[in-house]
């Protein structure tokens, strides 16, 4: 979804964008202000507090949390608004890990929440090592490292089954094609003193 809105807004959003880019950053905030009203504020901000309360066990959000966070960082992205996505994954993969983690009751909650946590951002940057290694600083726990590992494999596999390029990778050269694009631009552009030819 972040590669297709990279690409630009969909539909009759793009011209309304384009026109009015004040009146719709207002409905992106007020599209996020009501997201954290609806997640009782749980969407708001990077997620770390989120994320360290969930893998702790001393919070506990219901399934809509990490699908609320997700659509509060498309809404962010949209609105051209510098959000980031490391951390929200992050909280987002705490999220699904919590949620999963109540079905099943032999597992370790904190461990289950650190593999759903190395399997989302895994998914998302498609870098199966630092995923792992991220995560496992998160945890200062060495003796998570295989688990994390195959997680993070099968993530990228899975990951990478539905869209075949890394978006960090996809975006970056997005933006380098929109800044020769520009410098392009520049250099065939009359100047002032010549008038056009």
């Amino acid at each position: 979804c972040v590669i297709r809105l990279s690409k630009g807004l969909p539909g009759s959003l793009r011209p309304f964008a384009a026109r009015f880019p004040l009146g719709f950053a207002a409905l992106c905030g007020l599209l996020l202000a009501l997201i954290g009203l609806v997640s009782d504020g749980a969407s708001y901000g990077t997620g770390y507090l989120q994320a360290r309360g969930i893998i702790d066990g001393t919070l506990h959000y219901p399934a809509s949390f990490f699908f609320l966070k997700y659509l509060s960082i498309l809404i962010t992205f949209c609105s051209g608004i510098p959000g980031g996505m490391f951390a929200p994954s992050l909280a987002i993969g705490a999220g699904m890990g919590g949620w999963i983690g109540q079905f099943l009751p032999h597992t370790s909650p904190g461990a289950v929440v650190l593999l759903g946590m190395a399997a989302y951002f895994c998914g998302v940057a498609q870098s199966p090592l630092t995923a792992t290694i991220i995560v496992m600083e998160i945890c200062d726990n060495q003796q998570v490292t295989l688990a994390l590992l195959a997680t993070a494999f099968l993530a990228f596999g899975v990951s990478r089954m539905i869209c075949p390029h890394p978006l960090y990778s996809v975006l970056a050269t997005g933006f380098m094609e929109k800044t020769e694009q520009k410098e392009i631009q520049k250099k065939t552009a009359p100047s002032p003193e010549t008038g056009p030819s």
